[in-house]
């Protein structure tokens, strides 16, 4: 039996140590829905399929990640029901009032996607460049903490990066082999794919026209009729899975226009907060951290390397990232989980940077030298990406304050108590109690009247006020009435935080209700907002 070549054993371990740490903590915040937010509109988007109606009704995204869940959550329902655990689908949907499980299914879709583009990244640059190169890249996303981090959430980015870099790996097989028309039309459908699951990968259509570009030019003129037959492949094969995957953009154009419409706006605007300069802040913010400095500097340099040495190779490899950095770029909204899809090509400019400088530097050693030092220099620079990875994988498999209060309040408020939360749903600790545990009646606020009601709109003076808070000030504004009516008629009952002290709403995602900061995790002690809870005082507050 031949033993296994070590760049093979290398590729293993670096699969192995990349899954561990995007599985490490995936339970994270369950069975609060809203803990990840677009978890909960996914699931259900994806459960209302079951009624037989697969109009999304929602068009500000592509449909083909709710079919596929959908695909996903049919196979978990077959499986239950022969196991006598669903009679029906009615039962499989009234069980997912506990989030759990499709939640969990979410993110381990999301945690598997990231696993095998680790794969994908192997097998892009070795086809471009060579082994060493490649295990280089492939070590910088394994560790890669924006990578990492997304990987845990069930939502599209992970997936859709997925997608985004099998485009390319078979754009840059379909460079070397101009003529292979399959290769052509695997790209094709792949990028219609991407594109199926949100706009922006459209951007892969930049690498196509490049890498097309090139290989008209350069190849003989017997070939030239060829390729264009390849060009009209991946159009077809493109368009065919962009709609196969989304066709009620036809089937339903006026939603679909009014969705895209609304999506535009929102992301030229602002989402509730508006950021300027929003490529400067990715590269600066996202990709800085998300990356590491020593990283992102090395993709730097690997760009420039690239570009002045084998100029075709970057224009295939780099063209995706450059174009999709300025659609995301413009506007004013700047969410994170936006640049994941740059992340494996700056891995990849990252090793071919240190892989070159290496080699250039110890090309008097001996070859073992050569790739210990070569191991070194990367060990060095995904060093400070690994080092958050952990801080913040450990903070993320503590108990959240919103599971915590919400355990506190089972114990304590009684059936018939009437409550207000403050805050967006994502901060409210409530939504992680089953409706069958305790039944209260949730109340309404109006700061501009100073009342509380019912949702009916009958007056109403709430038994407990709970109060969350954070430096994310969008999703947890408390307004000064709310405040005023606590401190005259409530007394606090219970207070937990996920905080050592305040922290800076410069290190958080500002747009996404995400309780955890991005870039700072030196005074957290577990995800969540500060939850306070005060219970109504012997000199009740009666609405005026």
């Amino acid at each position: 039996m031949t033993a296994p070549r070590p760049p093979t054993v290398i590729l293993v371990t670096l699969l192995i140590f990349g899954a561990a740490l995007r599985l490490w903590g995936i339970g994270f915040g369950l069975p609060h829905p809203m803990t990840r937010p677009d978890e909960e509109f996914i699931v259900s988007v994806a459960l209302r399929f079951f009624s037989g109606d697969f109009n999304p009704h929602f068009f500000e995204w592509p449909s083909l990640y709710f079919y596929v869940v959908h695909l996903v959550f049919r196979a978990i329902y077959a499986i239950g029901q022969a196991a006598g655990v669903y009679p029906d689908t009615a039962a499989f949907i009234a069980a997912a009032s506990d989030p759990t499980t499709l939640h969990l299914t979410l993110r381990l879709m999301s945690a598997t996607s990231g696993v095998l583009t680790l794969l994908v990244v192997w097998k892009l640059v070795r086809t471009v460049f060579d082994e060493a190169t490649a295990l280089c890249a492939t070590a910088f996303l394994a560790f890669s903490y924006l990578h990492v981090r997304d990987s845990h959430f069930g939502v599209l980015d992970v997936p859709l990066t997925l997608l985004i870099t099998t485009t390319i790996w078979l754009l840059v097989c379909a460079w070397r082999r101009p003529t292979a028309l399959v290769l052509w039309a695997s790209a094709g459908f792949c990028a219609g794919l991407a594109t199926s699951v949100k706009y922006n990968a459209a951007a892969v259509l930049v690498s196509a026209a490049v890498t097309f570009g090139l290989s008209f030019a350069a190849g003989p003129a017997d070939n030239r009729r060829r390729l264009l037959t390849a060009l009209g492949l991946f159009g077809a094969t493109c368009a065919l899975a962009f709609f196969a995957g989304s066709p009620y953009i036809l089937l339903d154009f006026a939603a679909f226009r009014e969705g895209l419409a609304a999506q535009v706006v929102r992301l030229t605007k602002g989402h509730g907060v508006s950021i300027d300069q929003v490529w400067l802040r990715h590269l600066t913010f996202s990709l800085w951290y998300g990356l590491g400095p020593l990283v992102l500097a090395s993709a730097v340099a690997g760009a420039v390397l690239m570009g002045i040495r084998q100029p075709r190779t970057a224009a295939v490899l780099l063209s995706f990232p450059a174009s999709y950095l300025l659609v995301i770029g413009t506007g004013h909204t700047a969410f994170i989980r936006y640049a994941t899809p740059l992340v494996p090509f700056f891995c990849i400019a990252a090793g071919y940077a240190v892989r070159e400088i290496v080699e250039t530097a110890a090309v008097a050693l001996r070859p073992r030298a050569r790739a210990a030092i070569l191991a070194g220099a990367v060990m060095l620079c995904l060093l400070p990406s690994l080092v958050t990875v952990v801080r913040f994988n450990r903070v993320l498999t503590q108990t959240d304050t919103r599971l915590i209060a919400a355990d506190w309040m089972s114990r304590n408020f009684k059936n018939g108590d009437s409550f207000y939360e403050s805050g967006a749903s994502y901060a409210r600790p409530h939504y992680a109690l089953p409706a069958h545990v305790l039944k209260v009646e949730a109340l309404e606020f109006e700061p501009v009247k100073n009342a509380f009601s019912k949702p009916d709109g009958t007056p109403a003076s709430p038994d407990w006020i709970v109060i969350s808070e954070s430096p994310l000030r969008l999703y947890t504004r408390v307004p000064p009435e709310l405040r005023s009516i606590v401190n005259s008629g409530y007394e606090l009952a219970f207070t937990v935080s996920g905080t050592t002290r305040l922290e800076p709403e410069a290190a958080y995602d500002r747009q996404d209700a995400f309780f955890l900061p991005y870039a700072d995790f030196s005074a957290r002690i577990r995800p969540g907002p500060q939850i306070s809870i005060y219970r109504k005082t012997e000199r009740p507050y009666f609405n005026r």
